[in-house]
C-alpha cells in the first residue's frame, strides 16, 4: 500500500486512535494493581550512540533511553537512570543492584541471567577495517585477525563462543576501539553497523575506517531487560512497549534517532507484531471497522437519501465496538486472576517444600546422630556392620531428599548461585574425598589431572555448586564402571588478567551409553536402565541437576560415550579471577572432629528432645561446657545471666523462635560479637539469608555429624584459643635452614610437625621449578607488545609467591604488575624484570641447599 488519499488517511488516523484508546484501556486494566509511584533503578550505557549515551551534563540520552521513558510514562512508572560503562551496568543488573536496562542484545549466553522483553529494535553487526583493506564478510574470515570488541558486549560473547578469545582486544568504549584501529596496530573492530557508522563520522575517521557488509549470521535483537525473576516488571514493560508502538510515539522516536539510517515500518504493523493476542483482536476490530466505514462512505456518496439508514448503521457499530471492548476488559480481568492464581500456587509450592525439608530432615538428623553416637560404643563386629548399613541407608535417603529439593528450587527459579573466592585445588580435593571411598570399594582407580599452577589459581564463583556437579559426574562414573579408572581433569583453554576459560572432564572406563539413550540423560527421573531389575540404582536426578547448575554458570555438559568403552562428560566455564587474597582454608572435617574445645562454654538452644540429647553428647565429646535452652526465651535468659564463647540456635522453637531470640541477644551487653550459629533443618537459601539478616554469623543444616559440628566450631573458635593451648612449633635442621633464607616467611601451620615441614619443602621446590622461567616468559611477551599477557604472568606469580611465603618475590611481582598497568616505559620494566629474576634465582639456589632428611632439632 504505497499511497493514501486524504479520506483514506483520515480513516486510518481514526482507526489508529481507536486502537490506541482500546490498547491503553487494556494496559490500565492489566496494570491497575501496580503502584502509581514505583521508582525504577535503570542502568544505561555510556558512549553507545544513537541508542544510549550521556549529554554534556552527564544525563542519560539516546533512542533506547527516550523509548524507556515513554514506556514508563504510559505504564505509570518512574525511571531513574544511572549511566555507567556497559560491563558495570550489566553486572549490576545480574546482581540485582538495578532493576532494568533499556538496551540489551538477547543471546543464548545471557538466557537465565536476566529477563528479556520482546525485541524493540533489530540490527546487524559488521567488521570495520582500515580504509583500503579487504572487507571481512563473515566471522570465519576473521579467524586469524586481531579484533577489537567492547568488553562483555554481544560481539565479545559471539567471538568467544567460537574460540576467538586469544586474539580479542578489549575496550570499554567503541570510540577507543576505532582510534586503536586507525592507529594501524589491529585488523578490525566488530560492532553494530549503525552505531559504528555514526561513531566513525563523529570521530572524523570516516575516511580512515570503512564498514564491511552486514553479517547475516549475526543479527542483534535489542530488548529491555529486567533482573532475573522480575517477571511482573518484564510483562509490564512489554505492555507499555505495545502501547507506545500503537500510539505512534515509537515511530517518532525512531525517526528522530535512527530514521536517517533505517526508515521505520508503519505503526499499525508494530501494533500487529508487538502486542500479542490482544493486539491481534484489536487489529481485526480495526479491519472490520474500516471495511464497514468504506461501505458507509460508498453508500453516502451514491445515495444521500439514505442518511437515516447510515446513522442506524453507525449506532450499531458503536454498540458492537462497546461490546468488544467489554469482552476485552473481561478477558483481561480473567487473565489477571489466572496470573494471581499461578503466583499463589507457586508460593504454596515453595512453602510446602520448605516445610517438607524441615519435617524430613528433623527425623533424619535424629537417626544419623544416634548412629554416630552408637558406633563409638559398639564392639561387636556384627552389630557394627548392621549399624554401618543403617547409616549408609540414611545417607542415601538424605542424598535423594537433597536432589529432589534442589530440582524443585531450580524449577521454581529460587536457586541462586553464591559467589566467593576459591582455588581449583580445594574443589578437586573435596571431590576426591567424597568419591574415593566408593571407588576403593569397587577396586577402581580415581585420579586427577590438573596442572600444579592451575590447582593454585584463585577464582571467583560458586565453588560449592561446582563441586556438586563434579561429585555427581565422578559418582556416576564409579557407579557405571566395574573395572579400570575414573579420571577428573581440568585444563585451561584461555586466560587473561581478569578471567580464565576452563574445560572440566570426567572420564571413565565403564559400560558406556548407547546413542539412542544419550538423549534421555538430562530428563528428570529418567535413567538409561529404568527396568525393575536395574542394578545401578539412583533417582535419575544427578545429571539433570548438574546440567541445570552448569547452565546457570554459563556452560553446557556434553557427553562422548561408546558402549563397552566408557564415557566422557565435559563442560566449559569462563570464571573471573579472585580479586582479593584467599582466606585461610577451613579445617579438614577429619582434623576438626579430633579437635579439643576444652574450656569453651557453649549455649545450645533446641526444642526437640532427641536432638537435645544427641547434640549435647556431641558437644561434650568435643570438650565443650554446654548450657541447654529448650526455646528462644530460655536462650535469651541464659545469655542475660552469663557470657558464652559461642551460641548454637535452632530456628523453629516454641514461645520464641531462633531469629527473634538472636535479635534479642544481640541487644544484650557483651553479646554484640558472640558467634551465633543457626542449627536447623531449613535448607533453603532464603532461610540462610534470614539467619544472617537476624544477626547470626553462620548456618549449619541438619542432619549434623560430629565432623560437621566440629568444623563449624573450629571456624569461629580459633581466635578464642586459651593461653598455652597451641602445640609447640617444630624446631629441626630443616626449620632452621628455612629461617635463614632471606625474603621467605614460613607460616606457623607448616611448623606443627617435621612431616608438615617436609611437605612445605616439596611445595617450595615445585614453586621454583615451575616459576623460575616466568621472567623470561614475561620478557618475551613485552618484546612482542603483549602487555596484557605480561601483566597476567606478573599477577599469577604475585599470588602464588604470596601463598608459598616468598615475600620478596611477591613484592617485586606486585611492582611489575602495577607498573605494567600504569604503562611504564621499557627501561623501568626491564629493571624490575631483572630484579625479580635475580630474586627467583637466589631463592632457587637457597632451596637447592635445604637438607633432604628430617633431623631433630
Amino acid at each position: 500500500m504505497r499511497h493514501f488519499g486524504a479520506a483514506a488517511l483520515r480513516r486510518l488516523r481514526c482507526r489508529a486512535r481507536s486502537a490506541v484508546w482500546v490498547l491503553a484501556l487494556v494496559g490500565i486494566v492489566l496494570g491497575g494493581t501496580a503502584s502509581a509511584a514505583e521508582a525504577l533503578r535503570v542502568g544505561t550505557e555510556v558512549d553507545f550512540p544513537p541508542y544510549v549515551d550521556t549529554d554534556a551534563a552527564g544525563r542519560a540520552t539516546g533512542f533506547s533511553v527516550e523509548l524507556f521513558e515513554a514506556v514508563a510514562h504510559v505504564t505509570d512508572l518512574e525511571a531513574r537512570f544511572r549511566p555507567d560503562k556497559w560491563d558495570t551496568v550489566w553486572q549490576q543488573l545480574k546482581a540485582g543492584a538495578i532493576d532494568a536496562l533499556p538496551l540489551v542484545a538477547r543471546m543464548p549466553e545471557r538466557e537465565g541471567q536476566v529477563e528479556f522483553t520482546r525485541p524493540h529494535t533489530f540490527g546487524y553487526d559488521s567488521f570495520f577495517v582500515p580504509a583500503g583493506r579487504a572487507a571481512v564478510a563473515s566471522i570465519e574470515q576473521a579467524r586469524n585477525l586481531s579484533i577489537i570488541v567492547l568488553r562483555s558486549d554481544a560481539a565479545h560473547h559471539a567471538l568467544a563462543s567460537r574460540g576467538f578469545e586469544r586474539q580479542l582486544v578489549f575496550v570499554d568504549r567503541l570510540a577507543d576501539g576505532f582510534h586503536l584501529l586507525a592507529s594501524g596496530n589491529h585488523d578490525a573492530v566488530l560492532a553494530p553497523r549503525l552505531q559504528g557508522t555514526m561513531d566513525t563520522k563523529r570521530l572524523g575517521l570516516a575516511g580512515v575506517v570503512q564498514a564491511g557488509p552486514l553479517l547475516a549470521e549475526y543479527r542483534r535483537e535489542f530488548c529491555f531487560a529486567t533482573k532475573q525473576g522480575d517477571i511482573a516488571l518484564r510483562d509490564r514493560l512489554d505492555r507499555g512497549l505495545a502501547i507506545v508502538k500503537a500510539n505512534g510515539e515509537y515511530d517518532r522516536l525512531y525517526r528522530k534517532w535512527l530514521g536517517i539510517y533505517d526508515p521505520p515500518t508503519m505503526a499499525l504493523q508494530h501494533v500487529a507484531t508487538g502486542a500479542g493476542a490482544a493486539v491481534v483482536l484489536l487489529a481485526l476490530l480495526g479491519l472490520w471497522n474500516w471495511t464497514l466505514r468504506r461501505r458507509v462512505a460508498a453508500r453516502t456518496a451514491a445515495l444521500t437519501e439514505e442518511i437515516t439508514a447510515r446513522k442506524a448503521v453507525e449506532r450499531e457499530l458503536v454498540l458492537r465496538k462497546q461490546g468488544l471492548e467489554e469482552e476485552v476488559a473481561q478477558r483481561t480481568a480473567e487473565l489477571a486472576r489466572a496470573v494471581e492464581n499461578a503466583e499463589q500456587t507457586s508460593r504454596a509450592k515453595s512453602t510446602f517444600l520448605a516445610n517438607m525439608s524441615h519435617e524430613m530432615r528433623t527425623p533424619l538428623h535424629v537417626i544419623i546422630g544416634l548412629g554416630y553416637l552408637l558406633r563409638r560404643k559398639l564392639t561387636d563386629p556384627v552389630q557394627r556392620q548392621r549399624l554401618d548399613q543403617l547409616c549408609a541407608s540414611t545417607d542415601h535417603l538424605l542424598a535423594i531428599i537433597n536432589d529432589v529439593l534442589d530440582l524443585s528450587k531450580i524449577e521454581a527459579q529460587r536457586l541462586v548461585l553464591d559467589h566467593s573466592d576459591f582455588t581449583l585445588g580445594a574443589v578437586a580435593d573435596k571431590v576426591v574425598r567424597m568419591v574415593e571411598g566408593q571407588a576403593q570399594e569397587k577396586g577402581l582407580v580415581l585420579t586427577t589431572d590438573i596442572a600444579p599452577c592451575l590447582r593454585d589459581t584463585a577464582l571467583h564463583g560458586d565453588a560449592l555448586r561446582l563441586a556438586q556437579v563434579l561429585i555427581n559426574l565422578c559418582s556416576n562414573g564409579v557407579k557405571f564402571t566395574d573395572q579400570g579408572e575414573v579420571r577428573l581433569g581440568v585444563v585451561s583453554l584461555a586466560e587473561n588478567a581478569a578471567t580464565v576459560a576452563l574445560r572440566f572432564t570426567v572420564a571413565d572406563t565403564g559400560i558406556g551409553i548407547a546413542p539412542t539413550d544419550q538423549a534421555r540423560l538430562y530428563q528428570a527421573f529418567e535413567q538409561v536402565d529404568s527396568s525393575t531389575t536395574r542394578e545401578r540404582g539412583g533417582t535419575g536426578l544427578g545429571l539433570v541437576i548438574s546440567q541445570r547448575l552448569v547452565t546457570l554458570m554459563g556452560g553446557c555438559i556434553e557427553v562422548d560415550s561408546r558402549p563397552g568403552v566408557g564415557s566422557t562428560f565435559s563442560f566449559e566455564l569462563l570464571l573471573p579471577r579472585a580479586t582479593a587474597s584467599l582466606p585461610a582454608a577451613a579445617a579438614d572435617p577429619a582434623e576438626a572432629a579430633a579437635a579439643d574445645f576444652s574450656g569453651r562454654r557453649v549455649l545450645f538452644a533446641e526444642d526437640h528432645p532427641l536432638s537435645q540429647e544427641i547434640l549435647l553428647e556431641m558437644l561434650e565429646d568435643l570438650g565443650c561446657a554446654v548450657d541447654l535452652a529448650s526455646d528462644g526465651a530460655e536462650a535469651v535468659a541464659c545469655a542475660q545471666a552469663r557470657s558464652y564463647d559461642l551460641i548454637l540456635m535452632d530456628m523453629q522453637m516454641p514461645k520464641m523462635d531462633g531469629l527473634t531470640a538472636t535479635q534479642a541477644i544481640r541487644g544484650l551487653p557483651g553479646h554484640g560479637r558472640t558467634p551465633i550459629i543457626a542449627l536447623t533443618a531449613n535448607a533453603f537459601a532464603d532461610d540462610r539469608r534470614r539467619c544472617l539478616a537476624a544477626g547470626m554469623n553462620g548456618h549449619v543444616g541438619k542432619p549434623v555429624t560430629p565432623a560437621t559440628l566440629a568444623a563449624a566450631l573450629g571456624q569461629w573458635l580459633p581466635n578464642l584459643a586459651l593461653p598455652g593451648a597451641a602445640p609447640p612449633l617444630c624446631d629441626n635442621a630443616l626449620s632452621r635452614a628455612l629461617d635463614a633464607i632471606p625474603g621467605l616467611e614460613v607460616g606457623q601451620t607448616w611448623r606443627r610437625s617435621p612431616r608438615r615441614l617436609a611437605d612445605y619443602r616439596e611445595q617450595l621446590q615445585r614453586f621454583v621449578e615451575l616459576h623460575q622461567p616466568d621472567m623470561a616468559l614475561l620478557g618475551a611477551h613485552l618484546d612482542a607488545g603483549k602487555r596484557e599477557a605480561a601483566q597476567a604472568v606478573a599477577h599469577n606469580l604475585k599470588g602464588i609467591a604470596g601463598l608459598i611465603g616468598a615475600r620478596r618475590v611477591a613484592a617485586l611481582a606486585a611492582d611489575l604488575e602495577r607498573e605494567l598497568r600504569a604503562g611504564a616505559d621499557a627501561a623501568k620494566l626491564a629493571g624490575l624484570t631483572q630484579a625479580c629474576a635475580d630474586e627467583l634465582a637466589r631463592l632457587a639456589d637457597a632451596v637447592g641447599t635445604l637438607p633432604a632428611e628430617l633431623v631433630a632439632g
